[in-house]
């Protein structure tokens, strides 16, 4: 089945492994250690960026009918794994332009918040981002710390039929 090893050599080229028509030849120490650090930074990566992720989800639809009090809701999620952060210290907001909005919990589903913002009535689009400010365990004491989303937009659009 497989060919006898009669020799062994030690070569600063690697070790060689002469067999009865087989030669085979294994990299030398210098030559692994670069490939193997880089496929252990591409294995823990990966691992390292899913176990401390935490991520903010707009739950708002991107366009909602004009109402009449000019006030829209607004709703987010905060998914984390992260099992530092306090989950009784988390405080979300709606931040548009300079003015925040505490948001509030979800009466029927844990982890989501709604807030009413206020919308001009010649207004037709809105920027607005979520911002969660918490704190979290660490070696001394509990840190303050916050987690922004990236901006979004909501539309204002008039009911059909509607003038102004």
């Amino acid at each position: 089945m497989f060919p006898f090893v009669f020799a062994l050599s030690c070569k600063a080229g690697g070790v060689k492994i002469w067999t009865v028509g087989m030669r085979l030849v294994f990299p030398s120490p210098d030559e692994i250690m670069p490939k193997m650090k880089k496929i252990f930074m591409l294995l823990v990566l990966p691992l390292a960026l899913a176990g401390c992720a935490s991520s903010v989800i707009n739950l708002t639809p991107s366009r909602l009918a004009r109402n009449s009090d000019g006030t829209y809701r607004v709703e987010a999620a905060w998914r984390t794994r992260e099992q530092t952060i306090r989950p009784e210290t988390i405080k979300p907001f709606v931040v548009v332009g300079f003015e925040k909005y505490e948001m509030i919990p979800e009466a029927v589903v844990s982890d989501r918040w709604e807030a009413f913002v206020p919308v001009a009535a010649d207004q037709k689009l809105m920027h607005y981002r979520f911002r969660f400010d918490f704190s979290r365990n660490a070696i001394s004491a509990p840190v303050e710390d916050s987690k922004m989303s990236p901006e979004f937009s909501l539309e204002i659009v008039d009911k059909p039929g509607e003038r102004k």
